[in-house]
């Protein structure tokens, strides 16, 4: 099938893939950096660092598997 339908659900899903693993490599490079930039006298909660490297991993693997698979152009 060539996804003739009304709703290009295959060219839909790669581009979801890549935004959420988009989002989530930003977003976690933003925590990072938010806690480098914290002062001492800060009292908020610390992030969990291990969960935040696991989320970037994430984000890296759906970004460059959303990219690739936009660029076959679903082949």
């Amino acid at each position: 099938m060539s996804g003739t339908g009304i709703f290009p659900a295959g060219q839909l899903m790669r581009e979801l893939i890549l935004a959420i693993g988009a989002a989530l490599l930003v977003g976690n490079i933003a925590v990072i950096v938010r806690e480098r930039r914290r002062k001492p006298d800060d009292k908020r909660p610390k992030p969990n660092m291990k969960v935040v490297a696991l989320n970037i991993l994430i984000g890296v693997v759906l970004t460059v598997w959303g990219l690739g698979s936009l660029l076959a152009g679903g082949h």
